[in-house]
């Protein structure tokens, strides 16, 4: 890439752009494969009750609610006392052929506790995600 170089997002690709932007830094771009091999080794010496470490969390949905898959999630307490109201759930629009379905629940990378994030599903989630690496991308245009 030059300097020149104009940056689109799209699914896939060589690179991956952070949405944890800093203005005082360049866009934060990142081989992809380099990013993955990273994620896989920090999981290793994450600790499991650190809300922080989780954004993906597979979970079985009930007609009101949604609960983790706790074996998915040994040894974390934080996580086996999570439940999420359907309601709450960005992209669940309660259809009951859900019911007992396992389906991923998808949020921001944060410290904030797992009870209060907010939660999407992978279509919203990713849309929200894009829309970030868009506007980050613009704002660097225009600096």
């Amino acid at each position: 890439m030059t300097s020149n170089s104009v940056i689109l997002p799209s699914n896939g690709g060589t690179h991956f752009l952070s949405t944890l932007d800093s203005r005082d830094e360049a866009i934060a771009l990142v081989d992809a494969d380099i990013n993955a091999a990273r994620n896989i080794g920090i999981r290793v010496i994450l600790d499991p009750d650190w809300d922080g470490s989780l954004h993906r969390i597979p979970a079985k949905f009930s007609k009101d609610s949604v609960q983790p898959l706790n074996e998915n999630f040994k040894g974390s307490d934080s996580v086996s006392e999570l439940v999420v109201a359907r309601k709450d759930i960005e992209g669940d629009d309660g259809d009951s052929s859900q019911s007992g379905k396992v389906r991923n629940l998808h949020t921001r990378a944060s410290n904030l506790p797992l009870q209060n994030r907010k939660y999407q599903l992978v279509k919203p989630y990713n849309d929200s995600v894009e829309k970030d690496c868009i506007n980050i991308l613009r704002r660097q245009l225009l600096e």
